[in-house]
């Protein structure tokens, strides 16, 4: 009789273990990649001719970073430096043409978002805020 019981258990058990698995939609992203957001540019109103000023990264394993953004005059800028990630702390250093160097930092969320983020300019003559969400791949 003892023995009539042990596959019962047996399947009682493994129906028990397989029954109390979590399966999670969440995902988690790490800062490589390919980001898409939006910028503002401080004491300036954006020409409603433009919309929305779109800002764009391209954050390389090798610790470089490649930006894109379109500037309140309509024309696109680019940027390429460096970035390092301390905890969620975001930082990058980019420069572009004519010797503009802009300082970025920013929070960053494993879950795929760039928020709270703040552009300078390092002459001190421009800054802004940006929010970035990771592009899926």
């Amino acid at each position: 009789m003892k023995l009539k019981l042990l596959p019962v258990i047996i399947i009682a058990l493994s129906t028990t273990f397989f029954s109390c698995s979590k399966s999670s939609t969440s995902h988690s992203y790490p800062i490589v990649g390919s980001w898409s957001g939006t910028r503002t540019i401080d004491n300036t109103a954006t020409r409603e001719d433009l919309g929305v000023l779109t800002y764009n990264f391209d954050i390389k394993a090798d610790s470089s970073i490649f930006t894109q953004g379109l500037g309140n005059d309509g024309n696109t800028y680019y940027y390429q430096g460096t970035w390092t990630l301390d905890g969620t702390a975001f930082k990058a250093s980019v420069y572009g043409a004519g010797g503009i160097n802009l300082i970025l930092t920013a929070i960053f969320n494993s879950s795929g978002t760039l928020t709270s983020g703040r552009w300078e300019n390092s002459n001190g003559s421009g800054s802004g805020t940006f929010e970035m969400k990771r592009n899926s791949e």
